[in-house]
């Protein structure tokens, strides 16, 4: 069963991810996520870590046509290299991975993926993902993470987008998807 699955749900449907390279050209095909706190910073900054991106790319490709295999050779890729990452789960299975993943505790990357999926299953079924029942806990009800709680309680009336705009302003500056 993977790992953050409620005591007691049987997995079902799987969930599935692929992480190899074996099976994947990415030459002249890359795309790179960038972090939230680099798409928020200078030209400069942005630029100088897509360069790296680009070179590490520039790296794997010089290395694929050099006969070694793509598994052996995504090592050079950078970790910013988008992967398609893909979840089948039940509505209660989401309902508990938005109130774990949009925490404030948790990466950029995590809640701006998850506020943008627990958006899309709202606008597909509103009674069934309203904040009330989906949001972070401390949405919900009550902070979970105790001592190490970020003392920020979100507004029980706050929508996946008003998060957004509220914690990620630069993704609505045209900086990114």
């Amino acid at each position: 069963m993977p790992p953050g699955l409620p005591k007691g749900a049987t997995g079902s449907p799987q969930w599935t991810t692929s992480a190899s390279l074996q099976y994947s050209n990415y030459a002249g095909q890359a795309d790179f996520a960038v972090p939230y706190e680099i798409l928020a910073a200078p030209a400069a900054v942005r630029e100088l870590y897509l360069k790296s991106c680009h070179e590490g790319m520039d790296c794997y490709e010089q290395l694929c046509n050099a006969g070694v295999g793509h598994d052996a050779a995504g090592y050079a890729t950078p970790q910013g290299l988008r992967n398609v990452l893909m979840i089948s789960a039940t509505p209660y299975q989401w309902k508990h991975i938005i109130g774990q993943r949009v925490c404030r505790r948790n990466t950029d990357e995590t809640r701006i993926v998850l506020l943008k999926i627990w958006q899309e299953l709202y606008t597909l079924s509103p009674a069934l993902f309203a904040p009330g029942l989906t949001g972070p806990f401390c949405q919900q009800d009550k902070c979970l993470e105790g001592k190490m709680t970020c003392g920020r309680k979100i507004d029980a009336d706050m929508m996946p987008e008003d998060l957004l705009k509220a914690d990620y302003p630069a993704l609505l500056e045209g900086g990114g998807t």
